[in-house]
């Protein structure tokens, strides 16, 4: 009754003064007076009373507590329209900041999963992914087609068929990125209507592990049915001969046995670069996260040939910058690296020639390099050997690939050394390069991303 009693006042008050300045008659005065007043609690009445109960209803509707001060119920009606508009504008700020908190704890729970995970509107837009999905997939960003995240057909048709028929589906695809493939089955899940934007859900499992297990498989049987013939056939040769014309001559035994003991310690050496050379192939597609320090690692690797190189009458020079920044890796990966590439130097080197090991830093890649980017340190072997030539280069990194046989199973060669360091370069995501000078020599170049934490500008 606060603003209805001034209001029905005031009307009086007009009609008072109508009726005194002779401008309206007393009886129809009174009527039109009676006519408006009852007008006026018609009008007024249920906007008045009802305030109080709509900022009730929007308060108990919002879950917020009633921040409406006491003294304003059953105030004046501006009181109360205060109250409502106070309520309302309250609720609406708590259901935004309930909005924000839930996508940023959906943000959050997306990322928390080791998985990757896309979100796909009914458009086939891309409207959100995890930070899982942007190491696999690289540039992702919201309102990107998906047939332009991973263009294989089996993926579009999955993604149609749970957009268009609401169906779910399992497929395998193959992601390529620094020229290393990654193997994923995706499941492919339509999303109730309701949950925003997003209409589907692709849930990427890495199974590259697994896939190389049985790709290891299958070459192992294949490698080493074919490199492990030729020794074997030499050591049953041997068997059979020391059983038959040389079972009692003793010089014939000591000759047979050297060479049973040399084929025996070149399948041994076999099997293991192949055991090696599978084991990296399976995790090529994880980057490694480690530091390691370059200089020391040359300085041991150098320390640990230095007999070999003595055993040829050669040296091993080093020139290694104090400020050499370490790279990103893991460590006994890269001295297998090295090791394999200063052991190659020193066999195929000219005897009385050094073996040179430098090593520097650079800003960008430069132009003959395909995989490796942004700063990177490089290491260099350089040996004064016969060379190769230029036709060779480009298969000197194949399995079993030999430019001189005959002298590389002279040295015990198993034709993997330069596949094992490909593969470890390329699970770095490093690169080799190899240049060389017929008659002259050759230089095999490594380049692996650095740790900048101090860099030193030095081209190779």
């Amino acid at each position: 009754m606060g603003l209805i009693l001034p209001l029905v006042l005031v009307e009086a008050g007009v009609f008072l003064v109508l009726v005194a300045a002779g401008e309206l008659a007393m009886s129809a005065a009174l009527a039109g007076f009676a006519a408006l007043a009852v007008t006026s609690v018609v009008l007024v009445w249920p906007l008045v009373s009802g305030a109080d109960s709509i900022r009730s209803w929007i308060v108990r509707r919002s879950g917020l507590p009633d921040l409406e001060p006491p003294r304003l119920r059953g105030g004046s009606l501006a009181s109360q329209l205060q109250s409502l508009l106070h309520a309302v504008t309250h609720a609406l700020d708590e259901r935004d900041t309930r909005i924000d908190r839930l996508a940023r704890d959906n943000d959050h729970l997306l990322d928390a999963l080791t998985a990757p995970v896309l979100l796909v509107s009914k458009d086939s837009e891309l409207v959100r992914f995890n930070g899982a999905a942007g190491q696999v997939f690289g540039d992702l960003r919201a309102g990107q087609h998906v047939s332009r995240i991973l263009r294989d057909p089996g993926f579009d048709d999955a993604v149609a068929a749970g957009l268009g028929d609401g169906l779910s589906s399992v497929t395998e695809v193959v992601v390529t990125r620094d020229h290393v493939d990654s193997h994923f089955v995706l499941d492919v899940a339509p999303l109730p209507a309701g949950l925003g934007d997003a209409a589907l859900m692709v849930v990427c499992h890495d199974v590259t592990g697994a896939r190389r297990t049985e790709q290891m498989r299958v070459d192992f049987v294949a490698n080493a049915s074919h490199e492990i013939r030729s020794p074997l056939t030499t050591l049953i040769g041997c068997i059979e001969t020391l059983q038959g014309p040389a079972r009692d001559d003793a010089d014939s035994r000591t000759r047979f046995l050297a060479m049973m003991e040399a084929q025996g310690r070149r399948m041994a050496n076999l099997v293991e670069d192949l055991l090696s050379l599978s084991r990296i192939e399976i995790r090529e597609h994880a980057q490694p996260t480690g530091e390691v320090a370059i200089a020391p690692l040359l300085w041991r690797l150098a320390s640990t040939l230095h007999f070999e190189a003595d055993r040829r009458s050669m040296s091993i020079d080093l020139d290694i910058p104090d400020s050499m920044p370490p790279v990103r890796g893991d460590e006994d990966e890269i001295e297998q690296a090295l090791y394999n590439l200063i052991a190659n130097a020193i066999g195929y080197g000219r005897e009385g020639t050094a073996v040179s090991l430098t090593a520097g830093v650079a800003m960008r890649p430069p132009d003959h390099l395909r995989v490796a980017r942004g700063r990177l340190a490089w290491i260099s072997v350089t040996d004064e050997s016969d060379g190769i030539e230029s036709h060779h280069l480009p298969r000197l990194t194949e399995r079993f690939y030999r430019v001189d046989k005959a002298r590389s199973r002279e040295r015990g060669g198993t034709g993997l050394g330069l596949a094992i360091v490909k593969h470890i370069l390329s699970r770095h995501r490093g690169e080799l390069h190899v240049a060389s000078t017929p008659g002259k020599g050759s230089v095999f170049t490594v380049w692996l991303p650095a740790v900048f934490h101090e860099s030193v500008m030095k081209s190779p």
